[in-house]
């Protein structure tokens, strides 16, 4: 099985390359643009990954299931890896079950993609939550960020004339 946590700089896309969840560029947007709003906040990303096994393998083998779990990152997130990711995978066997490498190793991509994917809509409802405070609302587009932004401020200056006017 397969447990990851998603904060990718890259989209996460399902099987048809349809984009799930992550920076939509407008037309002639490129990702550097997206790179220079964001400021320091572009170097926070990373994705970590487990991939788990109750199959008898030797320290090689469970090193070799890290690094195919890795490699999925680049199927299920478009881009992996950048400069601005600190993408990792871990892999544990239990040792219980003999059965080859081959088999298991078959059955780590898959479950790091859909691990991955279905991780996406938490990353949006956290996303949402932190995005008036971390500035990462640029998900939505240039037209929903300056929108947010605009009830955010307003929110704030009402609470602050309040807070100045009493109750």
């Amino acid at each position: 099985g397969a447990l990851v946590v998603v904060n990718a700089f890259g989209e996460v896309v399902d099987e048809d390359g349809s984009i799930l969840v992550g920076p939509r560029l407008d037309p002639g947007e490129r990702r550097e643009d997206l790179v220079e709003q964001l400021g320091s906040s572009a170097a926070a990303n990373t994705t970590l990954g487990v991939v788990a096994t109750n199959a008898v393998l030797s320290k090689e083998d469970v090193r070799r299931l890290a690094g195919i779990g890795n490699d999925a990152f680049d199927v299920a997130i478009r881009p992996a890896h950048t400069i601005y990711d600190g993408d990792t995978v871990f892999a544990l066997a239990t040792q219980q079950v003999h059965v080859s490498i081959e088999q298991v190793a078959a059955l780590v991509e898959p479950a790091v993609t859909t691990a991955i994917r279905r991780a996406a809509p938490s990353a949006v409802d956290a996303m949402m939550t932190s995005a008036a405070l971390a500035g990462r609302i640029r998900w939505w587009g240039k037209r929903q960020l300056e929108g947010e932004l605009n009830r955010f401020r307003n929110a704030a200056e009402v609470a602050a004339h309040r807070s100045h006017d009493g109750p």
